[in-house]
């Protein structure tokens, strides 16, 4: 019952009608939902994988309002190569601190495979695709593919 009569309110009537504003308008953005993203038209913001990881750090909120859904060069050192769960390779750029959970999480498709097999641990890339936010427990790319 209280929940109704909070709905009806004249304060969560005007954040719900902002808010549809809001997604009218990344909609109409290239990478929105309303409209794919072809990504030789997009510019790609470019950052450090330490960077967006420490934006991520400090606050959630506000780092999805600056990187998801964009389409970004990621810089980093790799700190892991290998295969998931189900059996899809995936490469992690290192968030720069010697203790965290945190970096860049990219999941290739199959046929990337051999380009990720000469890859090395420590080894300086830039990858390239749409930050999702977070994941599990660190910042996730979409559509990887390595910059060379």
């Amino acid at each position: 019952m209280f929940g109704a009569l909070a709905a009806n309110s004249p304060e969560v009537k005007k954040a719900m009608e902002e808010a549809r504003q809001e997604a009218k308008r990344n909609q109409a953005k290239p990478g929105g939902k309303g409209e794919s993203s072809d990504p030789a038209k997009t510019p790609r913001v470019k950052v450090t994988a330490t960077s967006i990881s420490d934006d991520y750090g400090t606050n959630q909120i506000a780092a999805d309002a600056k990187w998801k859904g964009k389409d970004v060069v990621v810089t980093g050192k790799i700190d892991n190569i290998g295969k998931d769960m189900f059996d899809n390779a995936f490469v992690t750029l290192s968030d720069g601190k010697e203790f965290s959970l945190g970096g860049v999480h990219a999941i290739f498709p199959k046929e990337a495979e051999a380009e990720i097999a000469k890859l090395r641990k420590g080894q300086t890339i830039s990858l390239a695709g749409r930050c999702e936010g977070i994941g599990a427990t660190m910042i996730d790319l979409k559509d990887p593919t390595i910059v060379q």
